[in-house]
């Protein structure tokens, strides 16, 4: 293998590195944000079953389902907007996995581009992992 290949190699073992931390990074904060939309969901549960409780005749809250529901949907609104940001920061935390593993991808072809280049692997011989 000539100089140039090995420093290219290096070069992109080292990015292949990078990438996969950032991609434990990923699944972590994922699993984070994960974890803290289904907490608002839990509490936003909680709240209503509470507002439930307090008032045991259904017509306190309103005189008819739709009026209850509304009246309950004011009373919550905190942890209903606790749960649309949650669920907002759990949807970027997935985009931004999907863009790691992406970034993985992408430095594992080169990284086997310049291996089949090198003549080191044979061009239908895979070593991939899956993610």
């Amino acid at each position: 293998m000539n100089e140039q290949l090995i420093a290219e190699a290096l070069s992109l073992t080292d990015l292949l590195r990078q990438n996969y931390d950032g991609l434990k990074a990923a699944f972590l904060d994922s699993f984070q944000a994960s974890e803290a939309a289904g907490e608002a969901r839990r509490n936003l549960a909680s709240a209503r079953e509470e507002i439930l409780r307090e008032h045991t005749d259904p017509k306190a809250l309103g005189a008819n389902e739709a009026a209850r529901e509304a009246r309950i949907a004011e009373l919550t609104i905190t942890e209903r907007e606790f749960v649309t940001n949650a669920e907002r920061e759990e949807r970027v935390a997935r985009f931004t996995l999907d863009c790691w593993r992406m970034e993985v991808e992408e430095s594992r072809a080169l990284l086997r581009l310049l291996e089949v280049q090198a003549g080191t692997v044979k061009p239908g011989v895979s070593s991939e992992v899956v993610l």
